[in-house]
């Protein structure tokens, strides 16, 4: 029988948060990232809610689909079945990758059926499934990300509050010509604070 596949198209992009701060998700190998996201959206509870929803099962009895499936399917032979006609690959991406340029991969998910409008179901559903997993996952991410950098902005600020004082610290010895005896002969207070002062501008443009 003519058979009908329905094919949707996913571009992954990486993160505009810069690496050095959050490490990034997207630089993984693309054919990593989309077999780790084929194993998460084709597990048998996900498989088994999709083929409910849209009676794949009954179709199957009825239609006899290929003439291979038997009168009375089970559970694994609706799993097996939607995992034999989904598939989600990589798309080759040959495009060259420019300094400071965000990255990005792209894959197909796509569903084969003899009826064109359940391929169409299946796959949209299919498609729908991974944007919903992908909202989750990057909630959760944008969670830890947050906690992350506030925890990292808490310590530089305590970092600065004692730069601070360490420059009001010189500034005073510097008016009062004064050097503590800790320095030694080489370091004056003008270059430690100078130094204070540089270091003071790195942790703040952080």
């Amino acid at each position: 029988p003519a058979t009908y596949v329905s094919e949707g198209k996913m571009l992954i992009e990486s993160q505009e948060i810069p690496s050095d701060l959050v490490q990034p998700t997207v630089s993984t190998v693309a054919a990593e990232r989309v077999a780790l996201l084929q194993q998460r959206i084709m597990v048998r509870d996900k498989l088994l809610a999709i083929a409910a929803k849209y009676q794949l099962a009954e179709l199957a009895k009825r239609e006899r689909f290929f003439d291979r499936w038997l009168p009375q399917l089970s559970s694994t032979d609706i799993v097996d079945m939607m995992r034999e006609r989904t598939q989600i690959a990589p798309i080759k991406n040959d495009m060259p990758v420019r300094p400071g340029q965000r990255q990005f991969i792209a894959f197909t998910v796509s569903f084969e059926s003899e009826l064109p409008v359940v391929a169409r179901q299946v796959a949209n559903e299919l498609v729908t499934t991974i944007l919903d997993e992908d909202i989750r996952a990057r909630t959760n991410s944008a969670l830890e990300t947050t906690k992350f950098l506030e925890r990292e902005s808490q310590r530089l600020n305590g970092e600065l509050n004692a730069l601070e004082m360490k420059i009001a610290d010189a500034k005073t010895r510097e008016s009062s010509g004064t050097r503590p005896s800790s320095l030694g002969s080489g370091i004056t207070p003008e270059i430690q604070l100078a130094a204070l002062r540089s270091e003071l501008v790195l942790r703040s443009a952080i």
